[in-house]
């Protein structure tokens, strides 16, 4: 993997949950995903392409950490996955997308 590529992505990361749901994320370390399996309840996914670089990003969940997000952006308090939680997942992975593009233009 390319630090150089993955940090704009974990940087992001960081920004959105900080700035939307005000909450300090800690990212564990990155690894290349296998399989089509996913370790969390819910999962934001975007395939990402360029001239020189092929992949995708997926941003997984745990039914707690989604539902304090949730909580914490919409101020509502939910029960259960449903369309809006998964709504919510695929609006955090596109908002940590735009902040790695940035990141990446501006090197």
């Amino acid at each position: 993997m390319d630090v150089n590529i993955i940090n704009p992505f974990l940087e992001a990361t960081l920004d959105v949950t900080k700035t939307m749901a005000q909450l300090d994320a800690t990212i564990g370390e990155p690894t290349i995903k296998n399989s089509t399996l996913t370790q969390g309840e819910v999962t934001g996914f975007i395939e990402l392409s360029a001239p020189n670089h092929r992949g995708s990003l997926a941003i997984t969940f745990s039914q707690d950490a989604i539902f304090l997000i949730y909580q914490r952006m919409l101020g509502e308090t939910v029960n259960s996955i449903d369309q809006s939680i998964c709504d919510l997942a695929g609006e955090i992975t596109n908002m940590v997308c735009g902040g790695a593009k940035q990141r990446l233009a501006d090197k």
